[in-house]
């Protein structure tokens, strides 16, 4: 990791307000309410046309322990959707190819 350092909310100060992690802690949180786990988040997908938030977030969800791909694209996010299962997906409202 020579030269590289790691990104932070202070690098991108309006890009990641920590809303990801309360909705992630609040569906778990949920099922554990419950008393039993029937489908944990584990699997995330990422879609964000800007690459520096889609990395960060990649980022910083990965570091949590969560599986985590990404997409730039609506046509990229339907092709991952068509390969694999998501448990969530975090997508920016405003996409260019839609």
């Amino acid at each position: 990791m020579s030269g590289l350092r790691r990104r932070s909310e202070r690098d991108h100060p309006n890009a990641f307000n920590r809303p990801v992690f309360s909705i992630l802690k609040a569906a778990v949180d949920r099922e554990r309410k419950c008393g039993k786990i029937i489908c944990p988040i584990q699997s995330v997908l990422i879609v964000d046309d800007e690459p520096d938030v889609r990395l960060l977030l990649t980022r910083e969800i990965g570091d949590h322990g969560y599986m985590v791909d990404s997409a730039g694209d609506v046509t990229w996010a339907l092709e991952e959707l068509q390969k694999k299962h998501f448990d969530i997906v975090f997508s920016d409202v405003r996409l260019p190819d839609r």
